[in-house]
């Protein structure tokens, strides 16, 4: 319930007549009666006009076309912002690189929760501040290195996220920092986010415990029997005196972990501490209200994590445990216990990104594996029959979109990719090579059967560069949304196109207008410029040869056109 503030022109019209009125308490009390109407009257308008702002808002998301399911998980993108620096002095590199990120939430969840789009738009700001910031601060440490002739280090600035929650109650993440600007050692830290989803609310520790004396006790004792006798003080005198509203928490759909980073409760020496709090063993401990977790969701996990959740149905939780085993060349494969029985992904890539599926009440892992040439490949293991299952789409990725500049010597980057947090609905990508490389995206959705399925025809592609016809090149004109293709034609030679969508054996375009070449660069290929503009009224598809693979009509692509873009 909204709180009801008399205003301070209230108070004094009220004390003016008590003042003037001396002993008349009946007119001192019917004065006072009618200003409290008028103050209900007012209040009652104000809760009107939110009432009728809130309704505003569903309509507009109706109008939009956005679904009203209120079960439905958030539609969030994350962006990345990097950059990095090289200076050179007496044949030695002094570098610098730095990594901030943020979430923003997609239109249709913005007309669903407005209130939680402001607050991630007000965090996106924060973040490019502290971004510059840290550029600023290492460009700093760089130049003194280099004006004292300092043994080159690396001076970095990581900032990471890793989305726990997204669903209709909260959007939650976790941030580690780490970083190095010099000196005896480095630095890092962790830190939680929760956003209540309908008010917006950044949720404090305090937000969420029923029973903060318990608590506190605690977590006393699970820091006291799990690190022993590292801090500055008696743990118990510690946690007593910690100020809960600026702890570093996280919560997730399994769990609320707390992090102590160093200095927080002892010297550097002693490291960070966690404590976790299973919702099995502690739901009792917080509001119920951030504790339900919707019947299907998606949570990446890290490389080490540890959870207890019935992942094989059998009605009774398990405790599962991720780790990393390193190989040779900088490879990494996955272990995965389940109750202390292990099994080994056999995976040789440099990085994995882990998430952890439940759909119709099943629960999968999926190992999105990065190779080399920016190749991706995805491992999927199914919990209730203790392996990996066999994935016929095991080529697609998360897709990103990234930027690139240069600013002051300093190469910019800013990589912008969709959130995985909804097993209905995701945007994944695939590595093409119909007419060039490039990046290929459609809608899928995880099946009763735990894998990747789309009913699109189509991916939907997005390039900047475009392919020049060195002769005339049959085609056919496609026509209406469901690209029919309804009657050949002609693309003359020497005519500029752009793919704009595309299968394992066809490619649609269209013709770029108003583009000129700059002689200098062709070696390096077509990119389109200020001045490019597109014939979206006619789509042309270029049919390949299915059982020769790049070739038209028998013949060689190279052959047919100029400016193809394809990846080593």
């Amino acid at each position: 319930m909204k709180k009801r503030i008399i205003s301070t022109s209230l108070v004094l019209t009220i004390a003016l007549l008590a003042a003037a009125c001396g002993n008349k308490a009946e007119e001192n009390a019917n004065a006072l009666s009618q200003n409290e109407q008028q103050t209900e009257a007012a209040w009652q308008e104000s809760e009107q006009q939110e009432t009728e702002k809130q309704n505003a808002e569903k309509e507009n998301a109706a109008d939009s076309g956005e679904e009203q399911d209120e079960n439905a998980p958030l539609g969030i993108y994350k962006t990345e912002l990097s950059n990095s620096s090289f200076e050179m002095l007496n044949d030695n590199y002094y570098s610098l690189y730095a990594t901030n990120e943020y979430f923003l939430a997609d239109e249709k969840t913005s007309l669903r929760y407005p209130k939680l789009a402001d607050a991630l738009m007000q965090l996106k700001e924060q973040r490019e501040h502290n971004f510059d910031m840290a550029t600023e601060s290492l460009l700093d440490s760089q130049q003194f290195m280099i004006e004292t002739e300092s043994y080159p280090i690396d001076l970095t600035d990581y900032t990471e996220c890793r989305v726990l929650r997204a669903d209709n109650v909260l959007f939650s993440f976790i941030e580690t920092n780490e970083n190095y600007y010099g000196g005896a050692h480095g630095m890092y830290s962790v830190a939680g986010y929760a956003f209540d989803v309908e008010t917006g609310k950044n949720l404090s520790f305090t937000d969420i415990v029923v029973d903060e004396t318990k608590i506190r006790d605690l977590i006393a004792e699970k820091l006291d029997e799990e690190y022993g006798d590292i801090f500055f003080d008696d743990i118990h005198n510690l946690i007593d005196q910690y100020d809960f509203n600026s702890l570093c928490w996280s919560i997730s759909y399994f769990d609320v972990t707390l992090y102590f980073n160093p200095y927080d409760l002892g010297p550097y020496a002693s490291g960070s501490q966690q404590v976790v709090f299973p919702f099995s063993e502690y739901a009792d401990l917080f509001d119920e209200k951030y504790l339900s977790v919707p019947e299907q969701f998606v949570t990446q996990l890290s490389e080490y994590e540890q959870f207890c959740m019935d992942v094989n149905g059998d009605g009774k939780n398990e405790d599962i445990v991720l780790s990393s085993k390193y190989l040779e060349d900088d490879c990494w494969s996955v272990l995965i216990s389940v109750d202390g029985k292990e099994t080994d992904s056999d995976s040789r890539s440099y990085r994995i990104d882990t998430y952890l599926i439940k759909v119709q009440n099943k629960v999968y892992l999926y190992l999105f594996e990065h190779h080399e040439n920016d190749y991706v490949t995805l491992k999927v293991y199914d919990f209730a029959k203790e392996d990996f299952v066999e994935n016929d789409n095991a080529n697609l990725y998360i897709p990103e979109k990234s930027n690139f500049e240069e600013r002051d010597n300093i190469s910019f980057c800013e990589s912008t990719s969709p959130v995985f947090s909804n097993p209905g609905k995701v945007r994944m990508a695939s590595r093409l090579e119909t007419l060039s490389t490039y990046q290929g995206t459609k809608e899928y959705h995880v099946n009763e059967s735990g894998l990747l399925v789309t009913d699109d025809d189509y991916y939907d592609v997005e390039v900047s560069f475009l392919i020049k016809t060195l002769e005339d090149i049959p085609c056919q004109i496609v026509s209406g949304e469901e690209m029919n293709t309804s009657e050949s034609g002609t693309i003359p030679a020497g005519t500029f196109v752009k793919i704009i969508s595309a299968t394992e054996d066809k490619v649609f375009v269209v013709e770029a207008i108003g583009y000129a070449p700059d002689e200098n660069n062709d070696m390096y290929g077509f990119y389109e410029d200020d001045n490019t503009k597109y014939n979206t009224e006619e789509i042309f598809c270029i049919q390949l040869d299915e059982e020769f693979g790049n070739t038209l009509n028998g013949r060689d692509v190279w052959e047919l056109f100029d400016g193809l873009m394809y990846a080593g």
